[in-house]
């Protein structure tokens, strides 16, 4: 009986050594339930907005309802990213193509729109580029208030491409 209680109390020791070291160099670590207040929680509704697009030498827009957020940037990813949708099933890309992020220069008149693959063809003229671009351009100005400017990025780098210039901010005027 003895031995029994001493190795049972060997072992408990050794066992919460174990813990509290795996726990003091961060191989443990405990985190308890945050409650997150309601004015922190996003706000979102359907809205109709318009997407404008370029397709059989035309302008071209169509009404998509998408869910608006109080959150800017989440509400500026989910419009572009209905916008590569619509692009996709009309055959104008054929590809899928997602947003990986969006961003705001401090200025918050600058925005960093990041894809996860190159949406320019390779086969598409100079033209056609640059009415998909001027598209996005379109459809940002017309549901979107304070942005002056838009980088376009591949994978948080610049875009590459052979005919446009990425390096540099577009204007959301667009060049028309």
């Amino acid at each position: 009986m003895k031995y029994a209680t001493l190795i049972s109390i060997t072992s408990s020791a050794l066992l919460i050594g174990i813990l509290a070291c795996m726990f003091n160099y961060e191989y443990l670590i405990l985190q308890w339930p945050q409650h997150i207040p309601t004015h922190y929680q996003h706000k979102e509704t359907k809205k109709s907005v318009p997407l404008h697009f370029w397709n059989n030498h035309a302008w071209h827009c169509e009404q998509q309802e998408i869910l608006w957020s109080d959150n800017h940037m989440r509400t500026i990813q989910q419009l572009l990213q209905y916008w590569l949708r619509l692009l996709e099933d009309t055959n104008i890309i054929h590809k899928h193509i997602s947003i990986q992020s969006v961003s705001t220069a401090p200025n918050q008149q600058d925005l960093f729109i990041s894809f996860d693959q190159n949406p320019l063809m390779r086969d598409w003229s100079v033209f056609q580029k640059w009415m998909f671009i001027e598209g996005i351009l379109r459809t940002i100005r017309s549901n979107i208030t304070g942005i002056q400017a838009v980088y376009f990025l591949l994978r948080h780098q610049p875009l590459c491409d052979t005919h446009l210039d990425f390096s540099h901010p577009w204007p959301l005027t667009g060049y028309l």
